[in-house]
């Protein structure tokens, strides 16, 4: 079956593109046109492997050395074989396996266990896995290259390629990013210094965290991890280091697909761990405290304004100790009001005794501040996020495939928008142009509702950032339970 009329079906049914960019897809790289006559990164490294035989009595390290020599040299001959160059191989062994995943992912996931199950094959799977880094390495470099002369990308990133397969197969997706992670040459690098230092200190905040991750270059991590010997300390505890063979790990597009999943097997996975551990300390932890602070303002703001009575002291709600009647015809003619003007005109235009004051241009410039500052988030995301989808289209382009369009979709952005923050919005503009330029002393029905929603909505809000951090916890303590199930 041609993969190319599998691609024009499902394009076809959800009406994403016109003949002639299904036409220019299929011309954009001659190599794809025998990828069904083909077989995926793990079908590959099953073969030959129902032979296998050995003596238990053979040494254990030597194994490992001759099963990873086997495995680099079936890399080697896998890639000559193919007659293609290492990019349009590396590319070909991708785009196979999310052709695959997309047809018949059940298929899928039952060759990665059955491949994944045997020391030979999981070599196997390593070693390709390597040399496609290779290949996509050198894609990068290419791609350089053409930005450095104001032309277009030739070809996807890697990084797009895992986004879709997440969005495809989660749990295959995370163990093909598990496999990425070598340890052998850093370990090794170790292993040659004089003063040996393998623990680190984990210390968290609720609990201690299951790892720490860095995100930086190939010599910087050494500066930026500080290596102990072992100690009395409760919080350093003994590691293993592993090195990420995927560059750009922290791509957008693989935590947008991560974020779209309903699958939580993939969260389990040592990759996906250390990819939002690293995400959250380098980019979350400093967002998340300036979003709580600001919400914690808006939150006094609101209560300040809505527990304050007209002409009384600040919180002066809060320290009663009676009961006041919100009809009381004195207090309301003191304050200019008629003793019936609760019940005159409509509902939304009565006025009650004790009231909340109009007037209260400090307050209300707060808030009118946080309006402004959520408007301009709303636009900024709407431009980023159209920014990323034209990104995701392009991307779609260059492979073939049409993953990227459900992550960077209008459904998903729809998503990523409609939620507690734009009621806020839409209820904190209502109650700041109903109180615009307003004096009269007492607020109305219709303003007070205004503002104990703004408080409602605004205390929902608070919450965020707190489920962001319940979120992190829970993420540490799925890392242990999957330690203490898999030791490795």
């Amino acid at each position: 079956m041609d993969i190319f009329k599998v691609v024009k079906t499902i394009r076809w049914t959800t009406g994403w593109l016109s003949v002639e960019q299904l036409d220019q897809a299929k011309e954009r790289d001659a190599n794809l046109k025998n990828l069904s006559d083909t077989k995926n990164l793990f079908e590959k490294a099953l073969e030959g492997t129902e032979l296998e035989t050995g003596s238990d009595d053979e040494d254990p390290e030597v194994k490992a050395a001759a099963r990873t020599r086997d495995a680099d040299k079936f890399a080697t001959d896998d890639q000559k074989k193919a007659e293609l160059s290492p990019e349009n191989w590396a590319e070909n062994i991708m785009v196979k396996l999310i052709c695959d995943a997309a047809t018949n992912p059940k298929a899928v996931r039952k060759v990665v266990k059955k491949a994944l199950g045997k020391p030979k094959s999981r070599d196997r799977v390593r070693a390709m896995l390597k040399k496609v880094m290779e290949g996509y390495n050198a894609i990068n470099e290419k791609n350089k290259e053409m930005r450095k002369r104001g032309e277009g990308d030739e070809h996807a990133t890697f990084t797009d390629l895992m986004a879709q397969l997440i969005y495809l197969v989660p749990t295959v997706a995370g163990t093909v990013l598990d496999l990425l992670l070598d340890e052998d040459e850093i370990n090794q690098e170790m292993k040659d210094e004089k003063d040996l230092k393998n623990h680190i200190r984990i210390k968290g905040v609720f609990m201690n965290d299951p790892m720490k991750c860095v995100y930086a270059g190939k010599e910087q991590w050494k500066n930026k991890v500080k290596l102990l010997r072992r100690g009395r300390d409760p919080d350093v505890y003994e590691v293993r280091r592993y090195k990420c063979l995927l560059p750009n790990v922290l791509d957008l597009d693989l935590i947008q697909a991560m974020a779209y999943t309903n699958n939580v097997e993939i969260f389990a996975k040592k990759s996906v761990q250390a990819i939002l551990y690293c995400a959250w300390r380098k980019l979350m932890v400093h967002a998340v405290k300036i979003q709580t602070f600001l919400a914690l303002v808006d939150l006094l703001s609101v209560l300040a304004w809505g527990m304050t009575t007209e002409k009384g002291s600040v919180f002066d709600r809060l320290l009663w100790n009676e009961t006041h009647d919100d009809k009381d015809p004195e207090w309301l003619k003191e304050n200019g009001y008629s003793s019936t003007i609760w019940q005159e005109g409509s509902a939304w235009e009565h006025v009650y005794a004790y009231g909340s004051p109009r007037h209260a241009p400090s307050v209300w410039n707060i808030l009118a501040a946080s309006t402004l500052r959520q408007f301009i988030n709303f636009v900024w995301k709407t431009c980023s996020w159209h920014q990323r989808q034209q990104a995701a289209m392009e991307a779609q382009n260059k492979s073939g495939l049409q993953f990227m369009g459900y992550i960077w979709g209008n459904v998903a952005y729809g998503k990523m928008v409609f939620n507690v923050d734009l009621l806020l919005f839409g209820f904190k503009s209502l109650f700041l142009y109903l109180t615009f330029g307003r004096k009269e002393e007492v607020m109305t029905s219709a303003e007070q509702s205004m503002l104990c929603a703004t408080f409602a909505l605004t205390l929902t809000a608070l919450l965020g950032p707190f489920q962001v951090v319940a979120c992190k916890v829970s993420l540490s303590l799925m890392a242990i339970k999957k330690a203490v199930v898999n030791e490795d």
